[in-house]
């Protein structure tokens, strides 16, 4: 709270003064801005974008069956007062299976508060600061090569859950290519390797 006090004092009557008090405070703002990357990679995508529909702000990786493409999410605190976050997920269709970790490596797993209607509550940030965590999303058997999922990740203000920002995740099933080589037994080295007909 900022107090300013202006008096003014008449020259010509020192008996008539007058004085105004103004307050200002200062609101409270809670801002989060959701960034994505694929595991490894230097850098987060997203950064200062804030939207609902994961525009500008989105990854994608392709992995085969039972394998698990990884991404890291950040949070930052664009607000100015502490806060923590609501993670909320998307479902995964059939065959797709996701997970949270609220760490980049090892971690807890929150998937199943994440993948609620209530979500996952990170822990606190201040101003300025970020939550990092890990999002795990892996294909099974039953699905077909080449098909994607998009998972959509909402990190909401804790404070006020009306500030929300929006980062997306795609993944999609490698096809995996059979390669067939042969050789006489005793011969040192196969035939037909990277071979296709």
């Amino acid at each position: 709270v900022l107090e300013v006090v202006l008096r003014a004092d008449s020259v010509a009557d020192s008996g008539k003064k007058d004085g105004v008090l103004a307050k200002t405070t200062k609101l409270a703002v809670v801002a989060p801005d959701a960034a994505v990357r694929k595991a490894g990679d230097p850098t987060y995508t997203g950064d200062g974008e804030i939207n609902t529909t994961g525009l500008n702000q989105s990854v994608g990786d392709k992995v085969a069956r039972d394998h698990a493409a990884v991404y890291d999410i950040e949070v930052q605190n664009d607000g100015n007062v502490a806060d923590w976050f609501i993670i909320n997920c998307g479902a995964p269709s059939t065959g797709w299976t996701v997970k949270v970790f609220d760490a980049l490596t090892g971690g807890s797993d929150k998937s199943s508060a994440a993948l609620s209607t209530g979500g996952w509550a990170t822990a606190s940030a201040a101003a300025g600061s970020s939550v990092y965590f890990r999002l795990e999303v892996t294909p099974d058997q039953s699905v077909v090569a080449g098909a994607s999922q998009e998972i959509l990740v909402t990190a909401k203000a804790n404070k006020d859950p009306g500030q929300k920002d929006v980062v997306k995740v795609t993944t999609t099933k490698a096809f995996i290519t059979p390669d067939g080589a042969i050789r006489n037994q005793g011969d040192p080295g196969y035939d037909g390797d990277a071979v296709y007909n």
